[in-house]
């Protein structure tokens, strides 16, 4: 049985107790005053002692510049492709202070604390002899260090909250986490580096970002993951193992490229970025052309192309702040602006209100049965309600 090293323990003792402090921040004091105060100190001391612990330790790492470059640019190419969607999605406002003493603020509060723990986690990883379950439970550990898990809790007050902070908030970090145990114990403390970096620079010095929701959050940290994964995996196995390159061609790394790409036109189309999107119908309003749980794919259309539109079109269009798909049957015209009457084919009855151009967003070109009722037990589930039949007017 390998002896455990002390200063392992100390490390870990010390991290048990930080999550405390934690905890007691939450239930008896404000949780900003621990990390606007107290948090960069404690993680300042924290550094001192695994700085003490190392002093004459040294971790070699095979191929070290070669991982640091492919992970900077993964990160780079990933940001780049992040604040370009931005223009798809629209920009919001960032949460930070982007003048010259709000940087050099954050730089103190956010990213010193982000490189003080990272070296803090590299330390108590050399001194893990190399054991899985430690690494898992470091990982863990560190989980509950970066989301105040008790804040978490507190907040998700029902089942819709929670499940977009888990999507939001949980899984990124927990996805974080993860590869920064992997990066940290294949790849060496400054690669780790290399991708939380220039990510907290980026996010304290910017004055925009994509406004993305909690879906797009998720798959965004899913997607850069995945790519470094693939990245410092193919290096391993040519660097550290000294695989020839023949059986480098052969190995289940490159399969991974075609299914990021699949991921990112699969979210792209989800996401409606393409001139194509899906919709999941939620009821039988429009039944029996197109049935509750089915999917209809709708083509974007454009302003000049909405006097196009006539009677009988199945059409896309937003009203109390959702989505309606119901056929056209009259087209008004009035002072040069163009309304729809519409009406579902299952109801008695055309909508109670007339439908501007503005408001639509697509128009049907074809359903796929079944394959939306997914979506719709999400929605219900989360809703709380059913819809039998659905009107645009009460």
């Amino acid at each position: 049985m390998r002896k455990v090293d002390m200063r392992y323990k100390v490390l870990y003792g010390f991290l048990i107790v930080l999550i405390g402090i934690v905890f007691f921040n939450f239930y008896f004091l404000e949780l900003a005053r621990y990390f606007n105060t107290l948090q960069p100190f404690i993680w300042l001391g924290l550094l001192i002692l695994a700085l003490l612990f190392t002093i004459r330790e040294r971790q070699r790492v095979r191929g070290r510049v070669e991982r640091i470059q492919s992970v900077f640019i993964v990160v780079m190419l990933v940001m780049i492709f992040y604040f370009l969607s931005g223009l798809l999605t629209g920009y919001a406002n960032t949460p930070y202070d982007n003048s010259f003493v709000g940087i050099m603020r954050n730089l103190w509060l956010l990213v010193f604390v982000d490189v003080a723990k990272l070296y803090y986690r590299a330390t108590i990883i050399h001194f893990s002899k190399k054991r899985m379950s430690y690494y898992v439970l470091i990982t863990v550990l560190f989980i509950l260090v970066d989301t105040g898990i008790y804040s978490f809790i507190n907040q998700a007050t029902d089942s819709v909250k929670f499940f977009e902070m888990f999507f939001q908030v949980l899984l990124p970090i927990i996805i974080k986490n993860i590869i920064i145990t992997y990066l940290l114990v294949t790849s060496g403390f400054l690669t780790a580096a290399t991708y939380i970096l220039p990510r907290a620079l980026i996010s304290i010095m910017v004055p925009v970002f994509p406004n993305y929701d909690w879906f797009l959050t998720a798959t965004k940290e899913i997607v850069l993951a995945v790519l470094i994964y693939a990245a410092i995996n193919y290096i391993n196995y040519r660097k550290v193992l000294q695989v020839s390159s023949r059986k480098i061609k052969r190995h289940n790394t490159i399969p991974l490229y075609p299914v990021i790409v699949l991921i990112l036109l699969l979210t792209g189309f989800m996401a409606g970025f393409f001139k194509y999107s899906p919709l999941g119908i939620m009821s039988n309003s429009m039944y029996p052309n197109i049935q509750r749980g089915d999917a209809v794919i709708t083509e974007d259309i454009s302003s000049e192309k909405m006097h196009k539109l006539q009677k009988d079109d199945i059409i896309k269009f937003i009203y109390d702040n959702n989505y309606i798909v119901h056929r056209i049957v009259e087209v008004v015209e009035d002072d040069g602006e163009i309304w729809f009457v519409t009406k579902g084919d299952n109801n008695d009855a055309p909508d109670a209100d007339l439908v501007h151009t503005k408001q639509v967003v697509g128009v049907v070109v074809f359903r796929i049965p079944i394959i939306g009722y997914p979506s719709v037990w999400l929605s219900e589930y989360f809703t709380n309600s059913q819809a039998n039949v659905e009107r645009a007017s009460d």
